[in-house]
């Protein structure tokens, strides 16, 4: 009976010991390893301009695929499914995500902070400014 008892108390206690050892410092490297981040992002405002994008959609869509890859995806209203996907970097330290795509072939690379599964890109394109809301559905 005491073997027994050994056998399960001496692995739940060093366990035990290793959890106490751990400190908050440490821990933020588990949230790196895990990109709790890593989602699909439903649009619930979108707009350029006067012009609502939801109203020409039916969906605006971006899914972070893995650690380095997401996708951009929209459905028009007439049925037609458009998708691409580009590479994005996750700053650790500062949370910031950089997405790297090019845009009418310039080079982009908008910055973003998700917070509370939502994020917000607004970006001036010629005359009109581009507003957009993402959440997590």
């Amino acid at each position: 009976m005491k073997k027994k008892f050994c056998a399960y108390i001496l692995p739940l206690l060093a366990f035990c010991i290793l959890l106490c050892s751990c400190d908050v410092k440490n821990m933020s490297g588990i949230k790196s390893l895990t990109k709790p981040y890593i989602n699909e992002y439903v649009c619930t405002y979108g707009m350029l301009g006067e012009l609502d994008l939801l109203e020409e959609t039916d969906y605006i869509k971006v899914t972070f695929i893995d650690g380095k890859t997401l996708e951009v995806s929209f459905k028009k209203k007439e049925g037609k499914r458009f998708a691409f996907e580009c590479g994005y970097i996750h700053d650790d330290d500062t949370d910031e995500i950089v997405i790297d795509f090019g845009l009418f072939g310039a080079e982009n690379k908008p910055r973003i902070i998700i917070n509370d599964g939502k994020f917000i890109v607004s970006k001036q394109l010629g005359s009109k400014l581009l507003v957009m809301i993402f959440e997590v559905k």
